[in-house]
């Protein structure tokens, strides 16, 4: 099990110095009724397998973008993003990408553009995985998906 008390500061790999744990296992929020959750935690391999990917991709993403990238959020466990969600008003979480089984994703403060976001669908072609890509007045959600299609929303 992976928790934010034990990796505090370091990178997720060593190839990916820029990218964190804190930044991975920033869901510290207590979400009312879950007071006694550990949100702080990594429990499950795939997931894990997930993040490290999901940090790769994001270090070739930085260092091709060549700028600092601000991460928002990333890994959200399975009751936290359902609690999340709800609270959003959506009415069901089942079919949400963010269960991190076959997919995962972080929201940054890089630019909307159509050059920042080929470069994305480039490295997911790459690694062999769908590309997922909201775009937003703060920035750009970069994620990736396995076993489903590509994906494009504008909220800005």
């Amino acid at each position: 099990m992976i928790k934010l008390s034990e990796v505090k500061g370091k990178p997720v790999l060593p190839n990916t110095p820029n990218f964190l744990w804190d930044e991975v296992l920033q869901n510290n929020l207590m979400v009312k009724g879950y007071e006694g959750y550990d949100f702080n935690c990594i429990d499950d391999m795939d997931i894990l397998n997930n993040v490290y990917l999901h940090a790769i991709m994001l270090q070739e993403y930085r260092d091709w973008y060549k700028k600092s990238i601000g991460i928002k959020s990333w890994y959200r466990p399975e009751l936290y993003n359902d609690v999340v969600l709800i609270e959003h008003k959506y009415k069901s979480t089942k079919t949400s990408d963010h269960k991190c089984i076959k997919a995962c994703a972080t929201d940054t403060n890089v630019p909307v553009s159509s050059v920042n976001i080929n470069k994305w669908k480039e490295i997911c072609n790459k690694h062999g995985v769908s590309w997922s890509i909201g775009l937003y007045s703060w920035g750009l959600h970069l994620g990736w998906r396995r076993e489903q299609e590509n994906r494009l929303w504008d909220w800005r």
